[in-house]
């Protein structure tokens, strides 16, 4: 009985300890009004996200939530404004916490409402992994701007041209030069601190971006993060699928896989790319519109690239009945193929089909050079 006793007195007292443990993340924001509730979730998983706690501001712009992290997660503390029929967002951060300290944060709603919020409100503890995260967002917070900025814009463009490139190439162009100069700054951000939670997070990011980046240098990335990082459950993920990312990388070779012919007869895509030439995998369905659309220019590269260019699309039509009706109707002068639902599943697999159209430009080394939707980028890569 008494051995219970104190079992149940040290139970009582870890959980005391514990909530005692929890820290919190407080505010005061000048200005916000009536009616605003504010958030903090875990976003670190965006399929998963999570609401850790949330709070009404108080007349004077204060509030006080609980955080009840164990491990460096990626979370925002968003603020809601009630309206008459619902409730909107007005405004969010975006902050790696991980718990160990209390947060503070000061400021007002024109910092609130500002783009670059999270480095020039007042936000105070967090610990280091706070820090290094804020550290990180000083550095590019200029240069985010300008990328956004110029992605607005050629988004705008290609709504109000309906999507014809020809009227608004040099946003095309701006955008993706302003991104390039971001992952630029993000890459010399992470190398340079590589033991930071806010590293590990980073290159856990790029983890999604398959065929983006060539094997040997997320290989040289995964070593450098791995070795010596603070956020230990970051590492183990990074680690564990490591494979994985090396197979969805640039630089390998490229993967085997069967396919339908319009004979009916199951062929090695492998028996189809001849050495010495270029191959083109053009992924596609008689319903995707931007697909079809496509087509034309990849008769374009095809004819002025004719005898080092190798082109062969791939329909992921479910009905072969539809891809036979529409590949008649495009009369495309190269090898034609369907996968059938088995057949699709290891292709889009190998290949990270999640959209379409997917073309994926092949070297004549036989490796993964080159992974777009937009056959733009495939002539200029065969221009080089």
């Amino acid at each position: 009985m008494i051995k219970q006793t104190i079992s149940l007195f040290a139970l009582l007292l870890l959980l005391s300890l514990s909530a005692q443990a929890q820290h919190k993340f407080s505010g005061q924001i000048n200005g916000l009004g009536q009616d605003v509730t504010v958030f903090l979730s875990n976003v670190d998983n965006l399929n998963k996200a999570e609401t850790l706690d949330s709070a009404k501001v108080a007349a004077d712009g204060s509030f006080s939530l609980a955080m009840p992290l164990q491990k460096p997660r990626m979370c925002n503390v968003t603020f809601w404004k009630a309206g008459k029929t619902r409730s909107y967002k007005i405004s969010s951060l975006s902050l790696l916490l991980d718990g160990s300290e209390d947060v503070s944060l000061k400021g007002d709603t024109a910092q609130l409402f500002s783009t670059d919020r999270e480095t020039i409100l007042g936000i105070n503890g967090g610990g280091k992994t706070l820090a290094d995260w804020l550290d990180y967002k000083r550095y590019i917070q200029k240069q985010q701007d300008v990328a956004d900025d110029a992605s607005y814009r050629e988004a705008y463009a290609y709504i109000a041209n309906s999507g014809d490139k020809s009227k608004y190439r040099d946003l095309i162009v701006a955008k993706e030069r302003e991104a390039a100069r971001l992952d630029s700054m993000q890459t010399v951000w992470m190398e340079g601190h590589s033991t930071t939670a806010t590293a590990a997070y980073l290159l856990g990011k790029r983890y999604y971006q398959s065929f983006t980046y060539p094997k040997d240098v997320m290989a040289k990335w995964i070593d450098e993060v791995t070795a010596n990082n603070v956020d230990t459950a970051r590492v183990s993920f990074l680690k564990r699928n490591r494979d994985i990312v090396m197979g969805l990388s640039l630089d390998i070779p490229f993967i085997d896989f069967s396919a339908t012919t319009k004979a009916g007869k199951v062929v090695k895509f492998s028996s189809l790319v001849p050495k010495g030439k270029y191959t083109l995998i053009d992924f596609w369905a008689s319903w995707c519109g931007p697909c079809r659309a496509a087509i034309p220019h990849v008769k374009q590269m095809y004819t002025a690239q004719k005898g080092r260019l190798n082109v062969v699309s791939i329909s992921v039509d479910q009905r072969e009945a539809d891809w036979r009706k529409a590949e008649k109707q495009e009369a495309m002068p190269w090898t034609q193929l369907w996968l059938n639902k088995e057949q699709l599943n290891k292709a889009a697999l190998a290949y990270d089909i999640q959209s379409i159209p997917r073309l994926v430009l092949i070297n004549p080394e036989g490796k993964i050079q080159l992974v777009s939707f937009d056959p733009d980028k495939i002539e200029a890569a065969l221009k080089k």
